[in-house]
């Protein structure tokens, strides 16, 4: 049974009570009651049951009259006429103004469950219909939702790995990590040379900072179970001063997900709420997730074309150097002079 609610109309108390308290809830259905069709009308129109019992002979309205007035108001609801034998015309009736079924008094309780079943599937059958809509929307809605959420994070990530220069992709990234989880704070860990601390770059207060402000341990800090582990962490706090992130500085929420570059973990990424009572979602986590995994190629790639530019300006310079000593050589004959001229070129190079 799906729970709806039946209301019963009729003048005899011993059948309302028979079918409200006994018959009707057993089969797992909630029920209204009136005694006369008056008041029986004004609970259909304010309580909208899902479908009501309703007797042929009532007092102050009869149940012909009832339907004629829910016609009249368009009031689409399934109802049976209980009526007594001999009154199958007025069952006529009743199907004509829109009555689903009828039965005939006395009934058993096969006999009213079967009917309330009948008279029940058309309506069973909208709401299954109605619930499948409203659920192909939200999926849809959702669906659009996570394609938008795709096409930004390419678009982000497009963008950052075509960075070549490592603060500028640090800046990007932060921007992109409190746009995408709406956070109030953004931060990247990057290990030190010792790799015993993990240094932090934040964007606080709305503006990105790529000069390196705080450092954490590695072995007693979040960060750096993040690092070890190379999983994700989600914590709120809404209690107290919440998550200590460093010295007097607490947060309400955090989340930080590892960036990692073919199976090593390079650094960590992460977003908290300092003051917002909000926590981070598994959506959060997906998202930051992906920008991590852009950050990481971005830093690599950015890392690699620095240290490819700083070998190529040490491969000039000693070509500069050559030349010098070239062009010292070709313009003197005097050995003691090339000598001592080639080598004072040799030491300025150093």
């Amino acid at each position: 049974m799906s729970g709806e609610r039946i209301l019963v109309i009729d003048d005899s108390k011993e059948i309302v009570k028979h079918l409200t308290e006994h018959v009707l809830p057993t089969f797992g259905y909630e029920t209204l009651h009136a005694y006369d069709g008056r008041t029986g009308l004004q609970l259909i129109q304010e309580e909208k049951p899902d479908m009501v019992m309703l007797d042929f002979q009532l007092p102050e309205m009869t149940g012909i009259d009832i339907l004629q007035e829910l016609a009249q108001e368009s009031i689409t609801i399934p109802v049976v006429l209980m009526t007594g034998y001999g009154s199958e015309l007025s069952a006529i009736e009743a199907f004509r103004l829109g009555a689903k079924d009828y039965i005939i008094k006395p009934f058993t309780v096969d006999e009213i469950i079967e009917t309330i079943e009948r008279a029940l599937v058309e309506t069973r059958l909208t709401q299954d219909k109605e619930n499948l809509g409203e659920q192909l929307r939200r999926l849809k809605v959702e669906m659009n939702r996570q394609a938008n959420e795709l096409k930004t994070l390419a678009k982000i990530g497009t963008a950052i790995t075509s960075l070549l220069d490592v603060d500028k992709v640090l800046e990007r990234v932060l921007d992109a990590a409190t746009y995408l989880t709406d956070a109030e704070e953004s931060a990247i860990w990057l290990p030190t040379e010792d790799g015993a601390t993990l240094r932090a770059y934040e964007r606080t207060n709305g503006h990105s900072n790529a000069t390196p402000l705080i450092e954490l341990s590695i072995i007693d800090s979040q960060v750096g179970q993040v690092l070890r582990s190379g999983q994700p962490l989600r914590q709120s706090v809404f209690s107290g001063q919440g998550i200590k992130l460093k010295t007097d500085f607490f947060a309400r929420a955090v989340l930080y997900v590892p960036l990692k570059l073919r199976g090593i973990t390079l650094g960590v990424l992460g977003v908290s709420n300092v003051a917002a009572f909000r926590s981070f979602s598994k959506r959060d986590e997906f998202l930051l997730s992906f920008l991590a995994d852009y950050a990481a190629i971005a830093l690599d790639n950015a890392r690699v074309f620095q240290a490819a530019d700083q070998a190529l300006a040490a491969r000039l310079e000693e070509l500069s150097t050559l030349i010098e000593i070239t062009r010292t050589i070709t313009s003197s004959l005097d050995v003691d002079e090339v000598v001592q001229l080639t080598i004072q070129q040799v030491h300025n190079s150093w």
